[in-house]
């Protein structure tokens, strides 16, 4: 739902997955090969300078710095940097909305009823803040 609410103009709008229709039927008609695509898309994009990973496990930091390795060790890094995008995906038009949403067919019944409440924030990457450890500070007043 989340990107459904952002701005339209950005690119965090567009879907992440999709279905017969839209990653194969919908593209065909308009003479897209999807296929090609993707390929071409890879070849440009998957590159270790644009990717992160994080581990976390009660295993050893040796242990993790393995699997890491054995399995993304040989990723590429094609030396380009991630996109810049010039406007944010949540302007002042799309912040501030309260949607319901709710999916009573996966809604098993409670007794007592029970309300649920998600709490979503939009924390924007700053390096130049980084020093004040937004983050670290935020994460305290949750911390349990």
């Amino acid at each position: 739902m989340g990107k459904h609410l952002s701005s339209r103009g950005h690119p965090y709008w567009h879907f992440s997955t999709g279905n017969l229709e839209t990653l194969l039927e919908g593209p065909k008609r308009e003479g897209i090969d999807a296929r090609k695509e993707l390929i071409q898309f890879y070849y440009k994009y998957y590159s270790s300078s644009i990717m992160k990973l994080v581990l976390l496990g009660q295993d050893s930091l040796d242990q993790l710095t393995e699997w890491a390795l054995s399995k993304f060790g040989d990723v590429k890094d094609l030396g380009i940097s991630p996109p810049v995008y010039r406007n944010p995906p949540l302007t002042s038009k799309e912040l501030l909305v309260c949607f319901l949403f709710i999916g009573m067919a996966q809604v098993p019944p409670l007794s007592p009823p029970l309300s649920l409440l998600e709490d979503v924030w939009t924390l924007y990457t700053n390096t130049s803040h980084v020093r004040q450890q937004r983050l670290s500070n935020l994460s305290r007043i949750f911390d349990r």
